[in-house]
């Protein structure tokens, strides 16, 4: 039989191929590498939710509040600017939510960089950063059990009050050249009647009265019926 030359090398066949292949894919992580990947990932973007949903319900609720009375703009949009400002300040604080979550001595993955690339790690860092993000931002609506759901809505009716008590006491006098205009609304939850009027002196006075008192302006708001005095 045939014997190979001296200093001929013999390609090397498909079993050591393999063999190479299987050196260089890195092993499986275990699930408890699993479990410290995600949750390297999960607390930071805990932190991120809480941070960004307190904020933006805070500064939303302050700018519907002041902004949304004065300029009338709607609440959504007033959501959309304490968004802006929520996300302004992830940019700013994001360093320091990241620095203070490796403060927490969390448990190393020690996976290598090839093992980060497996799938089952990128599922375990995308799963923990969900969960992370989800439960901060629960956290984060904390804020909305100290805020009362109706105060902005009262705040802009009593605005648009406010402007149609100066419209008909000031321009419905001077259009029937009134000696004296009054406006009387009738107030269901105080059970009072709100009166905004002129006085003597031009400036506009407010006057409550209790609808339990037994006048004709408190009659005809109790009963709804029409009472027409002649001149005297």
């Amino acid at each position: 039989a045939a014997t190979p030359a001296a200093g001929v090398t013999v390609p090397s066949g498909a079993d050591d191929d393999d063999d190479d292949e299987e050196e260089d894919a890195p092993p499986p992580p275990t699930w408890r590498q699993l479990y410290a990947h995600g949750l390297q990932q999960a607390v930071p973007f805990t932190g991120f939710g809480i941070m960004d949903n307190a904020i933006m319900i805070v500064a939303g609720d302050y700018i519907d509040l002041k902004l949304g009375v004065m300029l009338g703009i709607s609440t959504m949009c007033a959501a959309g600017f304490g968004n802006i400002i929520s996300d302004v300040a992830g940019v700013g604080l994001g360093g320091v939510i990241e620095s203070f979550a490796e403060r927490l001595g969390l448990p190393a993955s020690k996976l290598t960089l090839a093992q980060m690339k497996l799938g089952a790690c990128r599922w375990a860092a995308h799963l923990g950063t969900s969960a992370g993000l989800i439960f901060g931002c629960l956290l984060g609506m904390l804020p909305l059990l100290f805020m009362d759901p109706n105060k902005n809505e009262k705040l802009k009716r009593a605005a648009e009050r406010e402007a149609l008590f100066d419209g008909v006491v000031k321009e419905a006098g001077k259009l029937l050249e009134a000696e004296e205009c009054a406006l009387l609304v009738v107030d269901r939850q105080l059970d009072r009647l709100h009166a905004r009027y002129k006085a003597d002196d031009g400036a506009t006075r407010d006057a409550y009265i209790a609808l339990s008192d037994e006048t004709v302006t408190t009659t005809v708001a109790r009963t709804g019926e029409v009472i027409n005095i002649a001149d005297v």
